[in-house]
């Protein structure tokens, strides 16, 4: 790598943080050590709360309006869609929107592909299968997958 190669790169790198730091600003509330891949796009950032020490990956889109809260130590994994926001059934109404809080809680992961919608809580310590549509609240300590996501098994407690 020639010199010129490696000031681009290094310019690069510093363009990519300075994106993630001003994501991380805009958000409502921010713990600590949150990791948000700059291919992310979130819209209502003013509507979401992180916790600390939270990953969430590249492509993944957040429609936050409605609220999103994401406890302490979650993982969301590539290409998930996460929203807050609906349209009602009525033909007529359809072009309104709907607002219905979303939460992760604490050590919760999804898997690649997911998608969580209005009004579900995932429950402390649960996984999403890759691939899964989640549709109503998934209690604590359970594996979940499909479409919908169903629990398939639960985990030991003290995991």
């Amino acid at each position: 790598m020639n010199i010129i190669q490696r000031i681009l790169f290094k310019l690069g790198s510093l363009i990519q943080e300075a994106e993630s730091a001003w994501t991380l600003s805009t958000l409502r509330s921010c713990g600590s050590s949150v990791r948000i891949d700059r291919r992310v796009f979130i819209w209502g950032t003013d509507r979401m709360d992180v916790g600390s020490n939270v990953d969430i990956n590249g492509y993944t889109v957040i429609y936050a309006a409605g609220g999103v809260r994401i406890h302490d130590n979650a993982l969301i994994g590539a290409n998930c869609v996460i929203t807050s926001v609906t349209h009602p059934i009525d033909p007529a109404e359809r072009h309104q929107l709907v607002f219905s809080p979303v939460e992760l809680q604490s050590n919760c992961w999804l898997g690649a592909g997911t998608m969580v919608m209005p009004g579900v809580t995932i429950g402390k310590n649960s996984i999403i299968a890759a691939g899964s549509v989640v549709t109503k609240d998934v209690p604590d300590n359970c594996i979940c997958a499909g479409v919908p996501a169903k629990i398939m098994r639960y985990l030991d407690s003290s995991h």
